[in-house]
């Protein structure tokens, strides 16, 4: 005779087998049991949601929220739990984990009024996996969790399960912050408008079910900051990522902000991935990964790695950039890659892309891979094809590597190769391609759109010289595909990832606009004769004084630029702040010629009329180093942490290792070594730059006489290791957002 519960959620009746039931407790018991038959007499009963208020932080007893979880669980459907609008501060959870046994909504009065601290004694919500239901809709918002083991735990055998955490902050976990997975059943996880930050392992785990395949997460607008493991630790799953920031999480070998195991993906759009301390997306076995208008920069291994069979990667709209292992690195089996309308520039110690995958394919189409360590493309693989189309693959091997190169076979059309090297290219369209010429790009900056890319300066070769056939519609900004960017009224796809603007082009008309950008030491927006002119600062000129019409170009070595061949029209200057340098205040000096134009907070001179033949010489910016105090000290950011004295040379900070006073750190702003801040360790061995602003910056240690430093990362908690190089005493180049602080950036003294 087979025994039977019978369930009731939301006033609507479930009956399964008593064994499926019992199968199901795969992981945690429930502390207090009820027998088998009393229970199936409380929920025959249909219950009706209710709400219970939490009127105290005490742990336990009336008015509790604790006493409110238990409330709930005892009546059937989805209860409402809500706090009274005099409860705040912090709730000391020290009798262990709150168990739901049914389907519950907590709502916290703000996440800045409340704090669930479990002490790391133990989790803070937990799915009882023996819950007599045969589904669970669990969502929590308005709150911080904190210092538990794992803030929520979800991990169940057979039960569909679905967490939603919304306008909610869950940090000092130390495992997880979220994790939740369903065996054999269906799992959702939603997360919006929260931050996960300096959780001991990842900030959110997720898993699929090998017999479901029902499992996923969709994540909208959170903040995955500073945790010891991955920012999503992906199991399986098929997890949506957008509009978020994934920024300075570090997970030892396996590495990055994202990672995939055994199969599912990755669909990320609008989302920045920072500053991983390994690489920033891994996947594993039969995963795909699409991503788009995204950006992936400043990871100390590879932005993308799959090292695996069956993977797949669509990349669109996006920028790979200064990672320390290259942009892409894909194989090794069946691999499929596509790069469309990207940037793939100035990864270091590795190729823009790498493709070694027997029998698969790669296609890269309409981007630019520029100024990579190793070299641009290197292509292997027995059996695989490799197709360029419409890109720039240009000024890449400044460790002695070629634009091109491996034992794989190029199929390139309508693209610029700079150096192609002795690699085998097959040309589809004879007479197409631009071999060895220099593409004319402009730096890596924001030109538009969500992503960093590089511009056609007036005058490149790579100008209305693509394939409309094969050309997407816009360019990696949004911006219209064709345009006519060299004024031969004839509108033609360009190549690489950047369409130039329609418009006047060059040579067009006699009028011109330009003159000077230089150094205002003295910060008071007047040229004196000692002060030098800056060269490679980028000025862009809107046609129409529209800024969706750009012509760029950059200051020579003597500070100077201009835009000649100008018709009559109306036009704007654009001068584009470096890192480093704010803008000199507009218009100080008695005598036009010796003034700055740009607008201190938008770099932007007003708009000027241009007729046929007139030149608007003597329009000119200054810029004032950020050393000389009120630039890069005016924002709310901070790097630092501590200078210690590793006295067994292990290279991890051990209890009783002292700080060391007195040492000298410095701040690349920009991460050049011409603008520095300076300062010393305190008594303590610590340190600390304040008040920065945006932008990106490298450490420096100075070595002190009679010390060498610890070796670098060897411990697994990235807050107790050294990250001085040991041989130059710099970190990596780090980006820094609007009031991050970059703790844990830590230095090593051997005696």
């Amino acid at each position: 005779m087979t025994n039977w519960i019978v369930s009731t959620q939301n006033s609507s009746l479930t009956i399964r087998p008593l064994a499926a039931a019992v199968a199901s407790c795969l992981r945690r018991t429930v502390k207090r049991t009820v027998p088998a038959t009393g229970l199936a007499l409380i929920l025959a009963t249909p219950g009706m949601a209710a709400t219970y208020q939490v009127i105290n932080t005490n742990d336990a007893g009336p008015g509790s929220l604790r006493q409110a979880v238990v409330d709930a669980n005892e009546n059937a459907g989805t209860d409402q739990i809500s706090f009274d609008s005099s409860v705040s501060g912090t709730l000391n959870l020290v009798s262990g984990p709150l168990e739901l046994l049914d389907s519950v909504s907590v709502k916290g009065p703000g996440q800045a009024l409340l704090t669930v601290d479990a002490g790391g004694r133990s989790e803070i919500f937990v799915v009882s996996d023996s819950a007599p239901v045969s589904a669970i809709e669990v969502s929590v918002s308005d709150l911080t969790l904190s210092n538990a083991t794992t803030a929520i735990f979800a991990e169940v055998g057979f039960m569909d399960l679905a967490v939603t955490v919304t306008d909610s902050t869950i940090s000092g976990s130390v495992e997880n912050g979220v994790s939740v997975s369903s065996y054999f059943a269906e799992s959702m996880l939603r997360v919006s408008n929260s931050t996960l930050s300096k959780n001991g392992s990842d900030a959110i785990s997720v898993a699929g079910s090998p017999y479901s395949g029902g499992n996923g997460a969709v994540l909208e607008g959170v903040a995955l900051l500073d945790n010891g493991g991955a920012g999503v630790d992906n199991s399986g799953a098929g997890v949506k990522i957008s509009n978020s920031e994934i920024r300075g999480n570090s997970i030892g070998l396996l590495g990055g902000a994202a990672r995939n195991y055994f199969g599912g993906g990755f669909n990320i759009m609008d989302t920045i991935i920072a500053d991983s301390e390994e690489e920033g997306v891994v996947l594993g076995h039969s995963d795909h990964l699409n991503l788009e208008r995204s950006s992936i920069t400043g990871s100390g291994g590879a932005g993308v790695v799959a090292s695996n069979f069956f993977v797949s990667a669509t990349i669109r709209a996006s920028t790979i950039s200064d990672n320390g292992e290259g942009g892409v690195d894909f194989g090794i089996r069946d691999n499929e890659l596509t790069i469309a309308n990207s940037t793939l520039s100035q990864n270091r110690n590795g190729f823009g892309v790498r493709f070694y995958s027997y029998q698969g394919n790669a296609s890269i189409q309409n981007s630019t891979i520029t100024g990579n360590g190793s070299g641009g493309v290197y292509g292997d693989g027995i059996e695989s094809a490799l197709e360029v189309s419409n890109s720039i693959i240009a000024g890449n091997g400044s460790s002695g590597g070629t634009d091109l190169s491996g034992e794989g076979a190029f199929t390139v059309h309508h693209s610029l190769i700079q150096q192609p090297g002795d690699s085998s290219v097959f040309e589809s369209a004879p007479g197409s391609n631009i071999i060895g010429e220099d593409p004319l790009l402009g730096p890596l900056q924001d030109n538009g759109g969500s992503t960093l890319t590089h511009a056609l300066l007036v005058g490149s070769p790579a100008i209305d010289q693509g394939e409309d056939a094969t050309c997407p519609e816009t360019d990696q900004r949004g911006v219209t595909r064709p345009q006519d960017g060299n004024a031969d009224r004839l509108a033609i796809c360009d190549m690489g990832a950047y369409e130039a603007a329609a418009g006047t082009g060059a040579n067009n008309g006699r009028g011109f606009m330009g003159d000077f950008v230089w150094r205002d030491d003295d910060g008071d927006g007047v040229q004196d004769p000692e002060e030098p002119g800056l060269a490679g600062v980028v000025v862009n000129l809107q046609v129409n004084c529209d800024p969706g019409q750009l012509l760029t170009t950059v200051t020579d070595s003597n500070g100077a630029y201009r835009f000649d061949g100008l018709a009559t029209g109306n036009y704007q200057l654009q001068f584009v702040k470096p890192v480093g340098y704010r803008f000199s205040p507009a218009v100080a000096a008695g005598n036009y010629l010796l003034d700055s134009n740009a607008d201190p907070e938008t770099g932007l001179d007003r708009c000027r009329s241009v007729r046929e033949g007139l030149i608007r010489p003597a329009l000119d910016a200054g810029l004032i180093p950020d050393s000389m105090g009120g630039g890069s000290n005016s924002g709310s950011g901070a790097i630092g942490d501590l200078v210690w004295r590793d006295v067994n040379g292990d290279g991890k900070q051990d209890p009783g290792e002292p700080g060391v006073p007195g040492v000298t750190v410095n701040l690349l702003v920009g991460c050049d070594p011409a603008t520095l801040l300076s300062t010393t360790t305190d008594s303590n061995g610590a340190f600390r730059f304040s008040g920065l602003s945006v932008g990106r910056y490298q450490l420096e240690f100075v070595q002190p006489a009679g010390y060498t430093f610890s070796p670098l990362i060897a411990a697994e908690d990235y807050t107790q290791d050294s990250n001085a190089d040991p041989a130059s005493g710099l970190d990596q180049c780090r980006s820094l957002a609007e009031g991050q602080t970059r703790s844990g950036l830590d230095a090593g003294l051997v005696p």
